[in-house]
């Protein structure tokens, strides 16, 4: 009978024995499965916001690509190329000047540049200019902002008194400060224009009949005169740290005995 009894005590002790063992393994699986799921949360979420950025990483340079091409495109270099053939400073043809893609002579009227939208100073338009006369001052032109951007001189070499708006052009001049106000594009001979290099000038019109340093007076640039006469002229100036145009002016008054 105590035989009995003791294994039926060995049994339960050992029977108790596996299930705190089995409910051990189970909880540890239970704690397992909420840590993998804890643990995936975060990362998987870590993961997500990695791809957002990646996504807005790439959208951006995308963004930034398109802006660069589009400024590539809208930016053009700041001037034109210069047609390097020397010219003769004597030479009729190339006192002229094209503003905004058309080109005006010594031949054309000075009302018009109006046609571009420019208008000159009124009461200068109707001062008369009797022959072979000019009027220095004369031709300033306005944008439609009211604001100078460049002048012409009216020269008269007809027989009878004419209207200074009647009269031709004799002469041009620009600087860097109008240049800015145009808003437009504007050359004289073979190209040259604001922003042109000293060797390019030189290379068109070759060494300066005169040349000023203008060493004593900082803020002045350095000034090449190509002259054929008193009345027959090219000047440029440069800046003297670029060595690039920032004025230009030309005369040809063809006066008639």
């Amino acid at each position: 009978m105590k035989k009995i009894v003791s294994f039926l005590l060995v049994s339960i002790i050992l029977i108790a024995s596996v299930f705190t063992l089995s409910g051990c393994g189970i909880t540890d699986l239970v704690k397992k499965k909420k840590v993998d799921q804890q643990v995936d949360g975060p990362i998987g979420g870590y993961n997500n916001y990695n791809n957002e950025v990646n996504n807005i990483a790439s959208n951006n340079e995308v963004a930034n690509n398109v802006t660069n091409s589009v400024n590539n495109t809208a930016t053009p270099s700041s001037t034109a190329a210069v047609d390097k053939t020397r010219v003769d400073i004597n030479n009729k043809d190339i006192y002229y000047v094209e503003i905004n893609g058309k080109k005006f002579t010594t031949d054309s009227k000075v009302k018009e540049i109006e046609t571009l939208g420019f208008t000159q100073n009124k009461a200068a338009a109707e001062k008369d200019l009797p022959k072979n006369n000019y009027l220095i001052g004369g031709g300033y032109f306005q944008n439609s902002d009211s604001r100078t951007v460049f002048s012409v001189t009216p020269v008269n070499t007809n027989a009878e008194t004419v209207k200074s708006a009647e009269a031709t052009i004799g002469g041009f001049s620009i600087d860097k400060y109008y240049s800015d106000n145009l808003k437009g594009s504007v050359s004289v001979c073979n190209g040259i224009t604001m922003g042109t290099s000293m060797e390019d000038v030189e290379a068109v019109f070759g060494e300066p009949t005169e040349k000023d340093m203008r060493e004593a007076y900082e803020s002045l640039g350095i000034k090449y005169t190509y002259k054929a006469s008193s009345y027959k002229y090219y000047e440029f100036e440069f800046d003297k740290q670029t060595k690039t145009v920032n004025k230009i002016t030309w005369r040809f008054f063809d006066f008639k005995a």
